[in-house]
């Protein structure tokens, strides 16, 4: 799906207009920053940060390169739902919060929440990974990419899936919801809801890459993490059948060269 070129032509300063609407709001990761208003008000407002988008464009080369070989031989159909993913079906598109009800209870957004609360268990249930954590709170400290060593690449992929184990499951919300919405209002313009659920796969596919790191990390986690993998790539294959033009979606700056 191709937004209008005038929404993808970079204004007179050089930013792209509309380049953060369906972004991962993770900066410091970000190849594109050179071209994001919002970026460089954000950083008039800090004390400058920056970070190279070449680098980080290397970065994100080698996280795809780390999801497992065979993960199709993976799953199975009944392996992308935990005992916590029960489907408790649609409620009437009444109102707003009926509205928001009816995404909940998609399966896409149960299983993506039940993979948050599985994630969240499994670094909780983990004593290796403490030295990730900020003090007295449970996000990990992000920032420029580290160098590249075994210990780096670890504290990487924990970073990854720490960012987007909840932001799956909100941009889900966001495109189902959306969708429902534009249905009851006759609208067939569901670009929003396909940019959300773009953004959202981008987090699955990185955060398969990410956990294929922690197989060879962590070995003798290997039946959990395997489980847990599958249970992304389960998601992944609901999300594509339920929004199949969602790839194509063209993100303004993020999917084109301008």
């Amino acid at each position: 799906m191709l937004l209008n070129e005038q929404d993808t032509t970079p204004d007179n300063d050089g930013y792209i207009p509309g380049i953060f609407n369906y972004c991962d709001r993770w900066c410091e990761r970000c190849t594109k920053t050179s071209r994001c208003r919002s970026f460089a008000l954000e950083q008039r407002l800090r004390s400058g940060k920056k970070s190279s988008d070449e680098t980080n464009e290397l970065f994100w080369e080698y996280i795809d390169s780390s999801v497992p070989d065979g993960l199709e031989f993976l799953i199975d159909d009944d392996d992308d739902e935990d005992g916590d993913f029960e489907f408790t079906g649609y409620g009437p598109e009444l109102d707003d919060k009926l509205n928001m009800l009816n995404a909940e209870n998609h399966p896409c957004a149960v299983i993506a929440s039940g993979y948050a609360r599985i994630a969240t268990r499994w670094f909780e249930s983990t004593d290796r990974f403490g030295e990730f954590y900020p003090d007295d709170e449970d996000t990990p400290q992000t920032g420029a990419p580290a160098p590249d060593t075994d210990a780096a690449r670890l504290k990487d992929a924990f970073d990854i899936i720490h960012w987007y184990k909840d932001f799956i499951y909100v941009k889900l919300i966001r495109a189902i919801s959306g969708i429902s919405e534009d249905e009851l209002e006759g609208d067939n313009d569901h670009s929003d809801a396909l940019g959300s659920t773009k953004v959202a796969l981008i987090g699955i596919d990185r955060s398969i890459g990410a956990w294929g790191i922690m197989l060879k990390a962590v070995p003798e986690q290997k039946e959990a993490i395997i489980r847990i993998i599958a249970s992304l790539a389960g998601l992944r294959r609901r999300v594509e059948e339920t929004f199949p033009s969602a790839r194509d979606f063209i993100r303004p700056g993020l999917d084109t060269d301008s």
